[in-house]
C-alpha cells in the first residue's frame, strides 16, 4: 500500500482494514525522511489477500501488489 505522508494516515489504514474483519498477521513500514508517500506491507492470511485488496482499492487505498 502506498500511504501518504500525513498525519492520521497510517491510523485511518488500521481501521478500515480492522473495518473489514480481516486481521493483519504483520505490519511493516518503509518511508524515506522528504518522501510524499510511504510504503506499507501488510501481511494476511493468503486466503484473505484478495478480499482485503479490493476493499482497500474500493476505499481509495493504492494498492501495489
Amino acid at each position: 500500500m502506498l500511504v501518504d505522508d500525513v498525519p492520521g494516515q497510517i491510523a485511518k489504514l488500521l481501521t478500515e482494514i480492522g473495518h473489514t474483519g480481516i486481521n493483519v498477521e504483520d505490519f511493516r513500514l518503509e518511508h524515506s525522511p522528504g518522501r510524499e508517500v510511504g510504503l506499507a506491507e501488510l501481511s494476511v492470511l493468503p486466503g484473505k489477500r484478495q478480499e482485503l485488496t479490493e476493499s482497500l482499492v474500493q476505499r481509495g487505498w493504492k494498492v501495489v501488489q
